[in-house]
């Protein structure tokens, strides 16, 4: 793999981790946060998201009972959704679960996961 390839796949796969239809979760402390690096990288697309729920006219976080986890994750979705669907012109999020979620029968039994 020339330096070219290497740069191009180490950038595709900082964008699918960032930025992709799924979220992955890390517990590194010395990682920023999903919002620090939304502000930073993709103010734009978080500024519209953060515009969109502050439009709606009811407190979503209440409504649906969220602690603030599960609506950092809230947040998350809807930036990925948006970024996704910015992208590749559609919203590929349910794309993507509908063959994770087929590929789910195949996979080996684990106790720890049990």
């Amino acid at each position: 793999m020339t330096q070219e390839e290497a740069m191009a796949e180490s950038f595709n796969i900082y964008d699918i981790i960032n930025f992709g239809p799924i979220q992955i979760q890390d517990t590194n402390p010395y990682m920023e946060s999903y919002e620090t690096r939304y502000k930073r990288y993709i103010p734009v697309i978080y500024e519209f998201v953060e515009a969109f729920i502050d439009q709606i006219p009811f407190d979503i976080k209440k409504y649906l009972n969220l602690d603030d986890a599960n609506y950092q994750g809230f947040v998350q979705t809807m930036i990925s959704m948006t970024m996704t669907t910015y992208m590749f012109k559609q919203d590929v999020t349910s794309v993507l679960a509908d063959q994770m979620m087929g590929s789910v029968e195949y996979l080996k039994p684990n106790d720890v996961l049990k």
